[in-house]
């Protein structure tokens, strides 16, 4: 997968689907961009980033609203599904964690090493991107995706490794609907610009 798509949520509280049409009108459509795209723009929202996107008879969908998982059903009814093609896992800094504080720079600089010592098969479309509080690393998957357990299976599993190697701070949520914060949005009123490091893009500049 050169390039997966993801849906850009315009912000992480916008209304899921339950598969209702008659609640289609009322939602938000949101786009849905290769990844590269997504983590390469200056939104000027707070824009999370799910890493999936809805696929219909005839490929995927250039919007889509929130998906809840009420609405399986009813995208399977219509020839359609939910598809995988990245992983997003968050890394923090354990002492800053829970608060409003960034990471610190000696926990970024043992980051990257952690990074760099990953095993090779580990390495295969790896990228990341700064958070406030640490890191969100970024798997670019070489098959697609087409059922939820299996993401959740495929999640589960790369935690796991991660923790073998000395991630000891990744999240433990295995809810397939989580969003990502991108790391180019406004937080708190302010533009962020946040290192990203994607071996299709390049080193992207910290300035907006």
């Amino acid at each position: 997968m050169t390039n997966p798509l993801v849906t850009v949520w315009p912000h992480r509280e916008i209304p899921g689907w339950n598969g209702d049409p008659n609640d289609l009108p009322n939602l938000i459509a949101c786009k849905v961009l290769p990844l590269a795209e997504a983590l390469a723009t200056v939104w000027p929202t707070d824009v999370h980033l799910w890493p999936g996107w809805v696929e219909g008879p005839n490929g995927p969908e250039s919007q889509s609203p929130r998906i809840n998982i009420d609405a399986l059903p009813t995208l399977a009814k219509l020839g359609a599904g939910v598809r995988f093609a990245c992983v997003f896992v968050d890394a923090d800094d354990p002492v800053t964690h829970g608060t409003k504080a960034p990471a610190r720079d000696v926990w970024r600089a043992g980051f990257a090493e952690r990074v760099a010592a990953l095993p090779e098969e580990l390495q295969e479309g790896l990228g990341w991107y700064e958070t406030r509080g640490g890191a969100r690393l970024v798997w670019w998957l070489d098959e697609v995706v087409t059922n939820v357990a299996d993401y959740i299976r495929l999640l589960v599993g790369l935690r796991a490794r991660l923790r073998a190697h000395g991630f000891d701070r990744v999240d433990e949520f295995t809810d397939w609907g989580r969003s990502y914060r991108a790391p180019r949005v406004v937080r708190d009123g302010k533009q962020e610009a946040r290192l990203v490091k994607i071996a299709a893009l390049g080193d992207l500049p910290l300035s907006c």
